[in-house]
């Protein structure tokens, strides 16, 4: 059962990463079904409990990624994968393939910045939205000043951490 509950959620996470890629979108007809997946899979091997198990799994992605939505420095699409990814794997693995996903969307966007010779500007931008915020300027998107090129899908570190969770690399 759970070999092909992994499968599932590895399936539907490449789904998402590819259709992200080619539209800057995941869709919600794939977040639904890995809903519905994954709850299934948890009530199917903890019974009721599977319940509270999914529900926290996929809370935790909502409640310490919302911040990064609020400020446009995440999509609700990829919020809503990591919350299914979480919902699948429960809160504790779930959070580990959060935490995985995070690292490895740093070493992408350090990576961009330096094939781009940005690094330092983008890190003044950062620190100047965040005075700007602290002072309490007027609301604006982080992603606003960011030009597409620097843009990446955070489906893809999403992908590679569940990858890495089934190679059991955490």
């Amino acid at each position: 059962m759970r070999t092909a509950a992994i499968t599932g959620l590895l399936c539907m996470t490449m789904a998402a990463m590819l259709a992200d890629l080619k539209t800057g979108k995941v869709p919600n007809g794939l977040i639904v079904a890995g809903v519905a997946m994954g709850v299934s899979y948890q009530v199917l091997s903890e019974g009721v409990a599977g319940v509270l198990v999914f529900a926290g799994g996929l809370l935790l992605p909502l409640l310490l990624m919302g911040g990064l939505f609020y400020f446009r420095m995440a999509g609700a699409g990829d919020i809503k994968l990591l919350c299914v990814t979480g919902g699948f794997l429960g809160p504790a693995d779930g959070f580990r393939t959060l935490i995985a996903s995070i690292l490895i969307a740093g070493v992408i966007s350090v990576w961009i910045m330096m094939r781009q010779r940005n690094f330092t500007g983008r890190m003044l931008y950062f620190v100047e939205y965040a005075q700007r915020r602290a002072a309490g300027a007027k609301w604006e998107s982080y992603m606003a000043e960011v030009p597409e090129s620097a843009k990446f899908c955070f489906s893809v570190p999403v992908f590679l951490s569940v990858l890495g969770y089934i190679g059991g690399i955490f």
